[in-house]
């Protein structure tokens, strides 16, 4: 978006956080209506600890994607590691006697676990991402196979430079997929319009070549693709046609309609 939609959105969401505040300043007889302090608070609070469980969970599977199964089983150790120590500083908070002993392994404990953990996943991060420039350019389609779906998913290729400028001189028509696992409008779209059956037959049936960018640990050559089309950031879905060097950007929120009108119209 242009920075002045950027900017408006920050600036409604700064408004929607103060203007509570701002409305029992003007009226203190508000603050009648309020819900009572009580033990509902410390209920509440423990509550939205849920949500960031989830949080972490959807985290800890980016992180697989980034640095394998075996960078996510370290992470999840490392994290079982910290829970133990924040148990023991918390179990160990009354107890008078040599107090100081356990707040000190608690402290330790963290730090080790954080240490290692950072240390340990980043080498994972490393091997794998060499694995997996070594596999071959195909590559089968993530994500559960949506509702609807029974014809076969189109091949998908990984994007590398030299493999998008083979195709086009080849006069083959593509369909450029950047996008990122932590990127929560890109598996939507995958789910509700990529993978659907009406897309995946107008694109099998025109000859279009499905090709994907994965952005998810950051890459150089699809930084560069972002950067050409103006963007700081995926998804970005093209279509491309070599004999007349056209191109066509979709926009950030698909319908399987906006893919197949794009199909047709190249």
């Amino acid at each position: 978006q242009p920075w002045w939609t950027t900017l408006a959105v920050f600036n409604a969401l700064g408004i929607g956080m103060a203007l509570p505040y701002l409305v029992l300043s003007l009226s203190p007889a508000l603050l009648r209506r309020l819900p009572r302090p009580g033990a509902w608070m410390v209920r509440f609070k423990q509550l939205l600890a849920f949500p960031m469980y989830g949080a972490a969970a959807w985290l800890l599977w980016v992180l697989g994607s980034q640095a394998g199964r075996t960078g996510m089983l370290t992470a999840v150790i490392a994290l079982i590691g910290l829970a133990f120590a924040g148990w023991l500083f918390g179990t160990t908070r009354s107890v008078e006697r040599r107090r100081w002993i356990a707040s000190s392994a608690a402290l330790a404990l963290s730090v080790v676990a954080l240490y290692w953990g950072a240390i340990t996943v980043r080498a994972d991060s490393t091997r794998y991402r060499s694995e997996r420039r070594e596999s071959p350019s195909i590559v089968s389609t993530s994500g559960t196979r949506p509702p609807r779906s029974t014809g076969d998913s189109l091949p998908t290729l990984r994007y590398s430079p030299r493999a998008l400028a083979a195709l086009l001189a080849r006069k083959q028509l593509v369909f450029l997929n950047m996008t990122a696992d932590w990127c929560i409008s890109c598996k939507v779209n995958e789910r509700v319009a990529l993978k659907r059956d009406v897309v995946q037959r107008a694109l099998r049936t025109r000859g279009v070549r499905y090709m994907v960018g994965d952005w998810t640990s950051r890459d150089a050559a699809i930084t560069e693709v972002l950067d050409h089309f103006k963007r700081n950031g995926v998804p970005l879905y093209l279509m491309l046609q070599p004999s007349t060097k056209r191109y066509m950007i979709l926009p950030q929120v698909l319908t399987p309609s906006m893919v197949v009108e794009a199909v047709h119209k190249l």
